[in-house]
């Protein structure tokens, strides 16, 4: 009998602790920003020391939201889609001012190849990495706002 009561209370202290290690996560809300203007799509990621990972989607307003983020010292990387504008000349030559004549174009010349276009993004491109962000917070268990104001 009493050997089952010491598995018992061996089992408890194994339930116990593991109950515990749901505290290892937290919910992060905040806004990105660069420049002073929201950044108004993409993700922010938290990196844990302990190897945990959780991530957000910007809205419209450059709110996020993260429900599972690590609790400790985190970095973080804000990933941004990049933006298509067009190559050095692709544009079409400024024409006159509207309702002032013809918009005239040059003659286009077929061997001359049609500049790509250049894919740029919103931010710095050092906020998508974590270990170059710079973006190093402490992540407390329970809820939080961590807004994160990127600089050029």
């Amino acid at each position: 009998m009493r050997r089952h009561l010491g598995i018992r209370a061996a089992l408890l202290l194994i339930l116990a602790a593991v109950a515990g290690c749901g505290k290892g996560t937290a919910t992060v809300t905040g806004k990105v920003t660069y420049q002073g203007q929201a950044i108004t799509s993409g993700t922010v990621v938290f990196y844990g020391e302990n190897g945990k990972v959780d991530s957000g989607i910007l809205d419209a307003n450059g709110n996020y939201t993260l429900t599972r983020a690590p609790v400790g010292t985190v970095k973080v990387a804000v990933m941004v889609p990049k933006i298509a504008s067009k190559g050095a000349g692709g544009g079409p030559p400024p024409g006159p001012p509207a309702g002032k004549g013809k918009l005239k174009t040059a003659p286009v010349d077929p061997s001359r190849p049609v500049p790509a276009p250049v894919e740029k993004s919103a931010i710095p491109e050092r906020y998508t990495d974590a270990e170059k962000s710079g973006l190093v917070y402490t992540v407390n268990p329970g809820s939080q706002i961590i807004n994160l104001e990127l600089q050029p």
